[in-house]
């Protein structure tokens, strides 16, 4: 798996503005967890549309799969939104806090925990790299809530998990426009009333 290059200086973490954050939802799959076939997926939030990205492996667990989907993303950023804030959804809260309070514990104990073994540690490696190069704050979203892209994630990383991989980025082709209902932070209820339309891989 290729290094990120350093492009600068790292950022500062959880700039004060966020108004213009790119979001990226991610999830990941396990068909037969563990050491099944999985896959990753990340999906942008455009204006207007959606971008989005999966991979597989072959023989793996349901958590570096999640790892995977937040790695990926973080890498997406860096090409793509350079210098811009990233809010990273995910629903691992495992994930989340690894990637917001426990990494760099992991790394000052020599990547352990302080319980002992760390699995999963070249992943993680790989994600406080990646951290360190843009300016990213990792939030929990409720899987199958409602909320369409993270819906959208988890559908394009069990298609992933099958073999069947999507790559919108930068354009490509075979895209189809889809109405999907879109989840409002302010609205208490899981789904809210109205739709957007946004740009699905096929």
């Amino acid at each position: 798996m290729a290094k990120m290059k350093r492009k600068g200086k790292p950022f500062v973490r959880h700039a004060e503005s966020r108004g213009s954050a790119v979001r990226i939802y991610t999830d990941g799959s396990c068909l037969r967890n563990p050491a099944g076939p999985g896959g990753w997926a990340f999906v942008v939030a455009l204006d207007p549309g959606t971008t989005g990205r999966s991979g597989h492996d072959p023989c793996t667990t349901n958590n570096r799969m999640e790892i995977m989907g937040v790695l990926e993303a973080m890498k997406y950023a860096r090409t793509h939104h350079y210098g811009l804030p990233v809010d990273i959804y995910t629903d691992s809260e495992y994930v989340r806090c690894a990637c917001e309070q426990w990494l760099d514990g992991w790394k000052r104990r020599g990547w352990k925990r302080a319980e002992g073994e760390l699995l999963n540690k070249d992943l993680w490696q790989e994600v406080y790299e990646a951290r360190s190069l843009v300016n990213a704050r990792f939030l929990r979203v409720p899987g199958h809530s409602g909320h369409a892209l993270n819906e959208l994630a988890d559908q394009y990383a069990g298609e992933a998990a099958r073999g069947n991989c999507v790559d919108t980025v930068g354009g490509a082709t075979n895209l189809r426009l889809a109405k999907i209902v879109i989840y409002d932070e302010s609205d208490p209820e899981p789904m809210s009333s109205f739709h957007e339309d946004v740009l699905v891989g096929v």
